[in-house]
């Protein structure tokens, strides 16, 4: 079977013509489902498969190269495949693009001696051209051939690879498999990409499980799509052990101001995911570990401008409000120590919540009147178009034009001031918004990034 290099080496190619200004035609055709279709011809026991729409020319590719037009690295990642490719002898528009035709597959079949082997699928305008990209890849005794199968151009080097398509094309295929199906139903829709993973997979990425609160997910889902001033990102997994979705009251007490919010629940035991923790231990300084297990229930964190220095609050609604007290007390000992003492920290009672913040009045101020963040416009469409604020596991906004002055200033203040480049590749965004959300069985994330 072809090993997943030289697969994984053509599918590269195609998806960094992102920036490649498309295609020379225009067309006007809805994307088609990639990956739909071909999964008929793809064993039932595939480990994986990932799908890409190649029509260059399509209006998912269009809203994409006009979203990406003027970012600041475009040129290099472009400058980098066209190098790339010459090495090897090919351009991009000669040779690559004709070879891929409408849509790119990678399949991963299995995993032979410790490595993955694949095949690829296409659906060139050039056939020649296709077989000729395959042959750049040859090494040692893999030798890549085309074979046609059902209506495609399947790549692999070896015989028994082909006969797994043809078995597939005319039996039992991965679009008979139930995972595989509930995986397709959340990935419908236009897309650029979609990738599905069985559990099988999964077992050897569980931070994919993590990521979506699933212990156990028996598949994953993924689909990147361009659409309304946004690139799109879903990833979707079978839900056995994940979180239930509840409703984020706490969210109303955020000013209208924040350029950065988040909500969250603690489980019963007040523990961030393994990974998260880890994630946060070169911002605070310290690991969180058990030090939260005072705060299980609904939280809420924010951001906003307050002239030099800015307002950061983090409010719980805790079973126990003095027990969090003291957490967050000690908590906030730690972070000031971490600060140099530069930031000071207090926390407060208000009712049941507990507020660790560096304002006292924003503490006195939860719950008030005054323009909230929930009913700003701004906020609102950002949310609801990556799924709505009603339920959720979990909830992150960023107005990057607002946050971004005070990232600056963070930054200097930490010694580690922003790059020239983050900062004009951060003033091209216009907000983040990442929702998680639980439907029966399945657990979501959705992440929309706006640009300006």
């Amino acid at each position: 079977m072809a090993r997943v290099r030289a697969a994984a080496a053509l599918l590269f190619a195609a998806l960094t013509l992102v920036a490649s200004g498309c295609g020379s035609s225009v067309s006007d055709r809805a994307s088609a489902a990639a990956g739909v279709d071909v999964a008929k011809l793809v064993p039932p026991g595939a480990l994986a498969l990932v799908s890409v729409d190649t029509d260059f020319s399509s209006s998912q590719w269009r809203q994409l190269d006009e979203l990406t037009r003027g970012l600041p690295g475009r040129e290099r990642v472009l400058t980098m495949v066209r190098t790339t490719l010459a090495d090897r002898g090919l351009q991009l528009d000669r040779d690559v693009k004709p070879a891929l035709g409408s849509e790119l597959d990678l399949a991963v079949l299995g995993v032979e001696n410790g490595k993955p082997d694949a095949i690829a699928l296409a659906r060139p305008n050039d056939e020649a051209k296709l077989r000729t990209l395959a042959a750049k890849f040859d090494a040692g005794g893999e030798h890549y051939t085309v074979e046609r199968v059902g209506g495609w151009s399947v790549v692999a080097d070896s015989a028994e690879a082909f006969d797994a398509v043809r078995a597939a094309e005319s039996g039992r295929s991965l679009a008979d498999d139930g995972a595989f199906k509930a995986a397709t139903d959340e990935t419908s829709g236009d897309a650029l990409v979609r990738v599905y993973a069985s559990g099988a997979a999964l077992n050897a990425v569980p931070r994919l499980g993590a990521l979506l609160g699933s212990d156990t997910p028996r598949w994953f889902a993924a689909r990147l799509a361009s659409a309304d001033g946004s690139i799109a990102l879903r990833l979707s997994a079978s839900a056995a052990g994940a979180p239930a979705a509840y409703a984020p009251t706490l969210f109303g007490d955020i000013p209208a101001d924040a350029s950065f919010a988040a909500s969250f629940r603690l489980g019963e035991h007040g523990k961030l995911p393994a990974q998260l923790d880890a994630a946060l231990k070169p911002l605070l300084g310290f690991k969180l570990g058990d030090a939260l297990s005072a705060l299980s229930g609904e939280g809420a964190l924010y951001l906003s401008q307050n002239g030099l220095l800015p307002v950061i609050a983090l409010e719980v609604r805790p079973k126990d409000p003095a027990r969090a007290e003291q957490a967050l007390r000690s908590l906030a000992a730690r972070l000031q120590k971490r600060l140099g003492g530069v930031v000071p920290l207090v926390v407060q009672r208000v009712r049941d919540r507990v507020v660790l913040t560096d304002s006292p009045a924003a503490a006195t101020s939860l719950g008030g009147g005054g323009p909230k963040l929930v009913d700003e416009s701004r906020f609102k469409d950002a949310v609801e178009a990556a799924g709505g604020l009603d339920r959720t596991t979990g909830l992150l906004y960023a107005d990057v034009p607002r946050l971004l002055p005070l990232l600056q200033a963070g930054g200097s203040l930490l010694g580690k001031p922003l790059s020239q480049q983050t900062i004009d590749g951060l003033g091209r965004l216009d907000s983040i918004v990442v929702v998680g959300a639980r439907r029966g069985g399945i657990s979501r994330v959705e992440a929309r990034l706006a640009l300006r």
